[in-house]
């Protein structure tokens, strides 16, 4: 065991010897290269030239809380559609707001119209409007000097004598007519309303035929009006409301004073419907004539209530005219107020329409009618359209045409018509008659009619149109033909207006209104001269309007070419061959 221990012992000794000893080969797989670089930092001796962006910080960013408008709206508030889109609307040249005009020519014929549209800022607008037309001149009083039966004889309104009638030599009368009118309108506008105010002062002075020159009549007229009504069209509740005062007065006549409201309101209930209601009243007062005959006091109100449905292509109306009287004796009336239109290919349109009204004969109505009517004992008595249902068709099948045809029926009740009032001359045979008043008589009519429209453009150098109308008159009592006498039988209008060159425009037209006539009078001298003074109204007319500078224009118009005898007005001559020429101004 020990010499295990020595032999382990010496070869432990002996090891390390014999590695010393040993010669390393040289090491040929690899090559080891230490690079060593020193530091660089220089010196920039131009630091001025270097640029040091300060540090940016971000933007804190604070949230706001959202506030939600939770209120209920109901559905038919809210605009249906995608939003259009938008374009820059062209700015058109200012154009001009004012115009006036000047004429004269024979008959001594007149003519002056002038106005102004004032816009004072964006929301207040004054509109300013004169016109004054006039003759002076002999006419051809045909037929009034001749045997004339009495048609029929009317309790005069007040207690006169007529005076001593002369004749009139030649039959001429030495007619004169003169009607001025000047207007005044000022409208403020709110954001959801117009407001306005106006006014209007009216003179008319003329002659009768059947008087001396000196036998003259003037009718002053006196108005002034306020209202308000809404100009957003998408409110759901649309509404209008006017009221105002006028005044009439006649020579020899008690002054008529009338206090008159309109107001109509629609409200959308869902989408495409809406109710409405329209009330009107108005109420006339009398003043005291000297020779203590009173005209009564009267009141009328209407009421309208009514259903519209507007659609795309359906549009429907459904109401009813109620009309009372506010006095004693006065009646009510019922009227129907429909209307169904339906648009089809976008050109096309069919309707069918029922109407009714009422018709005051107050001062202002009975001078439209004729301004010659001084007696009747009717003004203070209402018209009345019981109905006035028609059926049509509209259509524009290509640019620049259009076109209307029509037909219908129509019931009058009180409907308005002229008499002739004769007197006996003491001077003359037995049998001459003067023509001493024309008088307003009503009576209950009825006609069935049919008409077409026609109108053609192309581009602003030709426009021409067409209108015509006939009418089957007949009378409630069969002895009351001769209130019919001046009825419109047959009544046609035509147009055509050519610009050869920008600065001159040309017109031509024609009219004619034949009467009901005298159907079923025998053939007598009588029969010949009433067939005179109801003959058919033939009016060839033309016209012509050339730009002499920048706004300023010379225009000439002659009437009557044909130079035919008739009337507008029942049993009073209108001018023959007559003309008027004269400058226009726009500024």
């Amino acid at each position: 065991m020990k010499r295990v221990i020595y032999l382990t012992a010496l070869t432990a000794l002996l090891l390390p010897a014999k590695t010393l000893a040993q010669r390393q080969a040289a090491d040929t797989t690899l090559t080891r290269t230490v690079v060593v670089e020193q530091s660089y930092n220089p010196d920039i001796l131009d630091a001025s030239k270097v640029n040091v962006l300060p540090a940016v910080e971000p933007p804190a960013v604070s949230g706001r809380a959202v506030e939600y408008d939770t209120q209920a709206v109901p559905a038919s508030e809210i605009p249906l559609g995608t939003m259009p889109s938008f374009s820059a609307p062209d700015k058109q040249p200012r154009g001009t707001r004012g115009y006036a005009r000047f004429g004269m020519g024979n008959y001594g014929n007149l003519e002056g119209r002038a106005g102004y549209d004032w816009a004072i800022s964006e929301r207040d607008r004054l509109e300013v409007n004169f016109r004054t037309v006039g003759m002076n001149g002999d006419l051809t009083a045909k037929g009034f000097n001749a045997s004339v039966e009495r048609m029929d004889q009317l309790v005069y309104p007040i207690e006169m004598a007529p005076p001593p009638l002369p004749r009139m030599p030649g039959n001429k009368w030495g007619a004169y007519h003169y009607n001025t009118d000047a207007d005044l309108r000022y409208t403020h506008s709110f954001r959801n309303a117009d407001v306005y105010v106006g006014g209007n002062l009216g003179v008319r002075n003329f002659n009768l035929l059947s008087y001396p020159v000196n036998r003259k009549l003037k009718y002053t007229r006196v108005a002034g009006y306020a209202g308000i009504r809404s100009n957003n069209d998408n409110l759901s509740l649309h509404y209008s409301l006017e009221g105002g005062y006028r005044y009439f007065g006649r020579k020899d006549f008690p002054a008529e004073d009338e206090l008159y409201l309109k107001a109509e309101a629609t409200r959308k209930i869902v989408e495409e419907h809406r109710i409405g209601l329209g009330v009107s009243f108005a109420h006339y007062w009398y003043a005291r004539e000297r020779r203590r005959v009173d005209y009564p006091r009267q009141g009328f109100l209407t009421l309208n209530p009514h259903y519209l449905l507007a659609g795309e292509a359906l549009h429907i109306r459904l109401g009813v005219n109620l009309d009372f009287g506010t006095y004693p004796g006065q009646k009510t009336h019922v009227s129907p107020d429909v209307k169904v239109q339906y648009t089809f290919a976008d050109h096309y349109v069919a309707y069918a329409q029922a109407t009714g009204r009422r018709n005051n004969y107050d001062y202002r109505r009975v001078e439209q009618y004729s301004p010659y009517i001084t007696s009747g004992s009717y003004w203070w008595h209402a018209g009345y359209e019981q109905i006035n249902a028609s059926v049509g068709f509209k259509a524009s099948p290509t640019n620049g045409l259009w076109f209307h045809l029509y037909g219908g029926y129509q019931q009058l009740k009180n409907d308005a018509c002229a008499y002739l009032i004769t007197r006996r001359d003491d001077n003359a045979n037995s049998e001459d008659f003067m023509l001493y008043d024309v008088g307003l008589g009503t009576i209950d009519t009825h006609n069935s009619y049919a008409g077409a429209e026609l109108r053609y453009s192309y581009k602003d150098k030709l426009t021409f149109s067409a209108n015509g109308i006939y009418r089957n008159w007949a009378a409630k009592e069969h002895g009351d033909k001769a209130s019919l006498y001046f009825k419109p039988k047959l009544e046609l209008n035509f147009a055509l207006e050519v610009r050869p060159i920008a600065p001159l425009s040309v017109t031509i037209g024609y009219q004619q209104i034949t009467r009901k006539g005298i159907e079923g009078v025998a053939d007598t001298d009588q029969a010949q001269t009433l067939a005179e003074v109801v003959s058919p109204v033939n009016n060839l007319h033309a016209g012509c309007n050339y730009e002499l500078l920048k706004n300023v224009s010379i225009y000439a118009r002659i009437r009557n070419i044909l130079n035919r005898s008739y009337q507008y007005y029942e049993y009073y001559p209108a001018e023959k061959l007559n003309f008027i020429g004269g400058l226009s101004f726009r500024f």
